[in-house]
């Protein structure tokens, strides 16, 4: 925390001063940090181990919002199984988003923890392509994004 050629101190605040992750940035211990970070990644199934895929649902009937977000689960599941059993992945959700609701509409995402390759990306190609042809979902839109950003 010096500046140039001064040295200086920091001071780290925290409730859990025996986290691993607080002990090792304390001792600047990065090469244990790193190997740490990178078992439980992969044991987690995080980045650089998968990829993210985030689908949205929106729309003004939150009952509407979160069935539609359930139905492609459902939907996700079965097809997976059936026409893409070698594909690993998990999948977290249906549930609303950090920001629940956005310009009077109510917003649900599904997390995926999968590989983004082509037969995923045309998984969740058929599947937006199903979605609006069912008219219980009318009124929903979904939409899928492949490592954003942020997560809804």
């Amino acid at each position: 925390s010096g500046r140039g050629r001064f040295s200086g101190r920091a001071v780290i605040q925290t409730f859990t001063p025996e986290n691993p992750v607080i002990r090792l940035a304390a001792a600047q211990n990065y090469p244990e940090f790193y190997k740490g970070e990178i078992a439980l990644r992969r044991t987690m199934l995080y980045p650089p181990f998968a990829d993210i895929c985030m689908v949205g649902f929106l729309g003004r009937d939150e009952r509407k919002v979160r069935s539609a977000g359930v139905d492609f689960l459902e939907m996700l599941r079965r097809t997976a199984k059936r026409d893409y059993p070698e594909q690993p992945m998990r999948v977290l959700g249906p549930s609303p988003a950090l920001v629940a609701k956005v310009s009077n509409k109510y917003r649900y995402k599904l997390v995926m923890k999968c590989r983004n390759n082509r037969r995923i990306r045309e998984l969740i190609s058929r599947l937006l392509v199903w979605f609006p042809s069912e008219k219980r979902h009318s009124g929903v839109t979904a939409f899928a994004d492949m490592n954003p950003e942020n997560i809804l």
